[in-house]
């Protein structure tokens, strides 16, 4: 037990709280407690440590004593498990009894004498002819640490006897007299653990819960003068700790502790107390969380695989509802890291989730779960009918090597089979291989390997394509995010450098060289050697055409950029140059040195200009204003400095830093610089003025590196604490913070609008999400420190120096993404294909619909529905006129549609009778022009829109019980397609554009005549009016297929309406069923989380996808040449498989539903549309689906980051 002292106020943190103490907060497990024991209920009080339980029932046996009850506390640690049998056990129990009752009776000598009685018998006649009967009021026996128990053999008989004398009350009513409390960390379900038996089921629960604000409250107040807004204090408090009560009172505790000072606000102490206490390594050395985190690792076997891979769903934010009889969910919510909020299990707080997360979750996870291999437990069930994970790669190595020699003793046995026993031998002995170097991978993967990973499942795959290699090489090369490794240097890499067209990089290193090399594959371009020493600087000129590098050797020097040639020399520093830069037009060069002086050079032909001189040490940062007229200068004398360029004077001093300046960085406009000191703070500073405009503190130690995003509404800074800190610039309020586990971080920057980039001292970079439900992309592969980072917002490229002697090139998108797009931030609820694959239209929620071309980050035409405007090409609005009064937002787009041609665009959109506007509009897909449908439209929201595949027609599908046919351009009136009795919700096409098909609420579908909109005949899907979901058409429009909320799917003949199949087997509503291109397959997704795949000929199910991990499936599709489907998930996933037999070859993730998905139509690209609000466009060529695809990319990948590689498959081994 540890006190802090604030005020006279002493908080408490460990061990149990007196009754009397006043850092005991009282909260409804109070009262509902001593109410049950009050009443002769029995109750258990089971929850996750420190959470006050013992505490709880020392204020409630006093409570109960002062009310004349008599209260038995037995704490069975007491009574140990070692050593220990059955006998003594019970009789160690009854002797606490014995203590607290004090009978008349002797213990042992009635024990002894009822000696030939079983333990248990003799365990209730004790308690029924001995503590009953001598005593005349309640008796209340209080056991706590129950979960002691669990390692004993023999305790289910004493469950299964307090369970009797809690039944027998009618019996024997004098037992009503007797209760217990049982407290510990367990479940009910526990306690009896042999299935054959009755399990615990008796006795009210007592929920400990974390304190809420009001309870938490009476702790802040008490913290001191250290705290000056309570209100703002107490939700930092629980910000940080959710109100868990030891962790609120050891925050109290720390921040009473804490030095007087002045911080701008509650959040900056309160996190920096946080950061300094709990999240530094003497805080993680803090018993509560050493339990935590052994609760974890020491679980079950047989769960552990389960319990990490529903705690990492929980982590990154997805749902997970709340199991009452999962040992999985019990067991998290008994080691503390989570709880249970509206029946879903949630992180229990901040401080857990800095400490328990992704990184540790990497490093104790079970070494054959992966975050990039989530799926694998699926697909090896599948294909290989073995247990999930790593561990049975491991097995079947085993097996396979056991086959191996099996098959060579076949081989000797006879010589008309050894041709064919040699074979099987060869082949199982391939198959051992490859298993073994897919575990090998994944062990490389867990250590932080990822290249070497790459190459030992590329060998693997090179070994022999099966199941299991296939699936660990899709999983390494998701996960593998270095496209190059830069090799050559022969000592530390200090600085790197990206010219403007993203198509040279340069290096400058210890070894007194820098090297250019060539975008993206990395080969060496020029070995530009002139220093005498090391070289600490480089830099490309604005135009590109030359390099910039500066060294130890007291020079900077100009080279040309396409030859390598030696152009200037800068000489005149009297110590080491520190730092060197281009003006922003390229005709400056600023040095920084140890001498204590910058300089600023002609650009052209290297004439010193002026020397600026002021700073009483080393300069050892500087940076040109945007506008090239000023230039900033960082010293470690703790000043920062800023000069007029044109006159060589000092314009301002800005002082305020205590210690050295590490960095310094303008606003893009120029009127604000930040600093970054030693002295633990950042300084946003007033360039007109000079005067500082925020003090950003919360580091723990020094403030390394800081910089503005690309509107200086934000800025990042990161320090020797390893934490990465995201400010407002405007007020200097702190936004967000991300924590890297090891080492000080050297470098930071912002990635485009929404990310942050870090590099640190233990070799690892991260891209932290802006966006709190975003993932951080984790950069592995240098050995050592990573000392400089350049990034490429625009080509989403990094380039990070280390000093394991090398620089490595990455890609910032994850895995297989080529691009995330955010039409605005809300879900993106639909997109569609241009025919030929080179535009993508997508809309949602927010009213905007954009037409992108995949590769560019900014939509080329932007469709936005409102009361007036013209989108324009530049993706801006220009309006005709201005509406009077209030604007109201756009509403919700619901569909979207591209025709054939490209020429048209359809967004449908929900219902707002108010607005007057059509809920179907049409535009030319080209310019973005408005091409109003003509006539009236829907009177309610559209559920889908579609063309015809000539392009000549357009369809939409509304909740006002019809679907209208539409001339595509809006040129005449709709036909209505009227007679459905419940809401349209799907309509489509057959490929011969002769027919439409309707789906409705009212469990029917319905087949039209194209183009007078006759009905041809009613197809009656549900005769009890259960819902259809979709219908859809074969490629050949001669079948049809409904599926609904009647869990099947039925196939129909298109020109008879006979119904030919009922497909069976789901058991929940089908969401979707859609035909294979040949119509010789049908794929279905339900909200029982599978899909399925049927023989049409034969209504047979082939195989089930397990497509809904967690959550239902919403689609499943097949791609345009039939090799794939793809199916999607509310669990946020979209899973890729293979047609043939349902082998799992891909997996994509959002961080919510995905609605929607589509191939594009080469099959090569899929798109995805989600609630997380946004659409994905990811790259199949890293998919299993095709291995030598799969081979080729690795070989190149490996090639580039100079690791060998394996030859390809044979054709045989494949």
């Amino acid at each position: 037990m540890t006190e802090a002292v604030a005020a006279g106020f002493r908080f408490v943190t460990g061990g149990t709280l007196a009754p009397d103490n006043p850092s005991y907060v009282r909260r409804a497990a109070d009262d509902e407690l001593l109410q049950a024991c009050l009443a002769g209920r029995f109750a258990y009080v089971l929850s996750s440590r420190q959470m006050g339980k013992s505490s709880l029932l020392a204020r409630t046996i006093e409570q109960l004593r002062e009310r004349g009850v008599t209260v038995a506390m037995v704490d069975l640690t007491a009574i140990g498990t070692q050593g220990v049998t059955q006998e003594t056990w019970y009789a160690g129990v009854l002797a606490e009894v014995e203590r607290a009752c004090m009978p008349q009776t002797d213990l042992f000598d009635w024990w002894a004498e009822a000696a030939p009685q079983p333990i248990v018998q003799r365990f209730i006649r004790y308690l029924i002819e001995v503590v009953l009967a001598e005593l005349s009021g309640p008796v209340v026996i209080l056991i706590d640490e129950i979960d002691s128990t669990l390692k004993l053999d023999f305790t289910d008989d004493f469950y299964a006897a307090i369970r009797h004398l809690h039944n027998a009350r009618a019996e024997q009513p004098a037992l009503a007299r007797l209760s217990f409390v049982l407290a510990g960390v367990a479940t009910p379900t526990e306690l009896i653990r042999d299935p054959a038996r009755t399990p615990f089921n008796i006795g009210q629960r007592i929920e400990l819960a974390d304190f809420n604000a009001a309870e938490a409250r009476q702790l802040v107040e008490r913290i001191g003068p250290g705290v000056a807004d309570t209100d703002a204090a107490l939700a930092d408090v629980l910000r940080w700790t959710g109100g868990q009560p030891y962790l609120t009172q050891r925050l109290c505790a720390l921040l009473a502790a804490a030095p007087g000072a002045n911080p701008p606000s509650a959040a900056e102490h309160v996190d920096g107390v946080v950061a300094g206490g709990l999240l530094s390594d003497s805080g993680w050395a803090d018993p509560h969380f050493q339990s935590v985190a052994r609760y974890m690792t020491e679980s079950p076997a047989e769960l552990k695989a389960d319990l990490f891979a529903t705690y990492a769903q929980v982590l990154a934010g997805r749902r997970v509802a709340s199991i009452d009889a999962s040992p999985v969910h019990n067991r998290l919510r008994l080691c503390g890291i989570v709880k249970r909020v509206d029946e879903q299990l949630v992180l229990r707080n901040g401080v857990y989730r800095e400490l328990f997360g992704r990184p540790w979750l990497r490093k104790h996870r079970p070494t054959f779960w992966t975050p990039a291999n989530r799926i694998w437990a699926g697909a090896l069930a599948a294909s290989l009918l073995v247990t999930a994970g790593f561990a049975a790669l491991w097995l079947r190595a085993e097996q396979a090597t056991a086959a191996a020699r099996q098959a060579r003793v076949e081989a000797d046995a006879g010589r008309q089979q050894a041709e064919q026993a040699t074979e099987r031998a060869r082949r199982a002995t391939a198959d051992a291989q490859a298993a073994t170097l897919a575990a090998d991978a994944a062990a490389a993967n867990d250590a932080g390997d990822p290249d070497r990973a790459l190459a030992l499942t590329h060998q693997a795959l090179a070994t022999r394509v099966t199941p299991v290699s296939l699936w660990a090489a899709f999983a390494a090369a998701e996960q593998h995010q270095a496209l190059a490794a830069l090799l050559g240097h022969t000592d530390v890499v200090d600085q790197v450098a990206l010219n403007p067209a993203g198509t040279l990089a340069a290096t400058a290193s210890h070894d007194g060289s820098v090297r250019l090399w060539h975008l993206p594959d990395g080969r060496q371009a020029a070995e530009l050697r002139g220093h005498a020493g090391p070289v600490i600087a480089v830099s490309f000129s604005p135009d590109g055409q030359r390099v910039l590098s500066a060294g130890h050797d007291r020079t900077a020097r100009l080279w040309d950029s396409r030859t390598g040639e030696p152009l200037l020399t800068l000489q005149g520093h009297g110590d080491r140059l520190m730092a060197a830069a281009f003006s922003p037009d390229g005709n400056l060069i600023a040095t920084a040195s140890q001498d204590g002086a910058a300089r600023l050079w002609r650009g052209t032909d290297g004439r010193l200009l002026h020397v600026l001189e002021g700073h009483k040490h080393w300069v050892r940062c500087l940076a040109f204003s945007p506008d090239g007229r000023q230039l900033a200068s960082g010293g470690n004398d703790g000043d920062v400095r800023l000069w007029n360029v044109r006159s060589g004077r000092l314009a301002a001093r800005l002082a305020g830093h205590r210690d050295w300046i590490r960095s310094v960085a303008f606003s893009p406009d120029g009127r604000s610089l930040v600093s970054a000191s030693d002295d633990a703070t950042a300084r946003i500073w007033s360039t007109r003025d000079a005067r500082p405009r925020q003090v950003l503190r919360g580091h723990a130690t020094s403030v390394r590196s800081a910089a503005f995003d690309d509107r200086g509404a934000r800025v990042v800074t990161g320090g020797g604490d390893g934490a990465v800190r995201l400010w407002r610039s405007s007020d200097g309020r702190p936004q967000r913070r991300w924590q890297h586990p090891r080492g000080w971080i050297n470098a930071v920057q912002f990635v485009g609008s929404d990310q942050v980039l870090s590099s640190d001292d233990a070799g690892v970079t991260r891209v932290n999400p802006i966006a709190p439900d975003g993932q951080v992309l984790t950069l592995l592969g240098h050995r050592q420190a990573v000392t400089a980072v350049a990034v490429d917002s625009r080509t989403m490229l990094a380039l990070t120096a280390g000093n394991d002697r090398s620089a490595r090139l990455w890609s910032l998108r994850p895995g297989s993404l080529l691009a995330r797009l955010r039409p605005g931030q809300r879900a993106v609820n639909d997109l569609a294909w241009s025919a030929d694959g080179q535009r993508l239209l997508l809309a949602g929620e927010d009213g905007v619909a954009q037409i992108h071309s995949p590769g560019r980050a900014e939509p080329a035409i932007t469709l936005q529905l409102d009361s007036g405007g013209t989108p324009s090409a530049a993706g801006t609005k220009t309006r005709a006129s201005a509406a009077p009064g209030p604007s109201r937002p756009p509403p919700e787009i619901t569909a979207v549609a591209l025709s054939a041609d490209g020429r048209w665009a359809a967004v449908a959109r929900k219902a707002d009778a108010d607005d007057g506007l059509s809920t179907v509009q049409g535009f030319d897909a080209r310019t973005g022009e408005r091409r109003p449908l003509a006539g009236p439209g829907h009177r309610a929201t559209v559920n889908m829109v579609a063309f015809s595949p000539d392009g000549q027609w357009l369809v939409s599908a509304g909740d006002d019980d019809q679907a209208l046919l539409w001339r595509a351009g809006g040129s005449a009136p709709p036909i209505a397609l009227r007679g459905h009795q419940g809401a349209v919700n799907s309509a489509v096409f057959s490929a011969d554009n002769r027919r439409v098909l309707t789906a409705s609420a009212d469990g029917s579908a319905r087949i039209w005549s194209l183009p007078d909109g006759r009905l041809v005949r009613p197809l009656a899907h549900s005769r009890d009016g259960e819902r259809l979901r979709m219908a859809s058409f074969s490629a050949d429009g001669r079948l049809a297929a409904t599926a609904g909320d009647d869990q099947r799917v039925r196939i129909w003949q298109v020109d008879t309406g006979a119904l030919l199949r009922t497909l069976e087997g789901h058991d929940d509503i089908v969401m979707s069923a859609h035909f294979s291109p040949d119509g010789h397959r049908l794929v279905s997704a339900s909200q029982d989380r599978s899909a399925r795949v049927w023989d049409v000929a034969s209504g047979k199910a082939l195989f089930t996808l397990p497509a809904g991990r967690t959550d239902i499936a919403r689609l499943a599709i097949y791609s345009a040449d039939g090799r794939l489907i793809v199916t999607t998930s509310d669990d946020g996933h979209a899973r890729l498989w293979r047609a043939a037999d349902g082998a799992a070859v891909g997996e994509y993730a959002h961080a919510d539903w995905i609605w929607n998905a589509a191939f594009s139509p080469d099959g090569q690209r899929l798109a995805t549309a989600s609630e997380d609000g946004s659409a994905a466009i990811w790259d199949l060529g890293r998919s299993a689906a095709d291995p030598a695809r799969l081979s080729a990319w690795m070989a190149q990948r490996l090639e580039r980051l100079q690791r060998p590689a394996a030859a390809p498959p044979s054709p045989a081994e494949r």
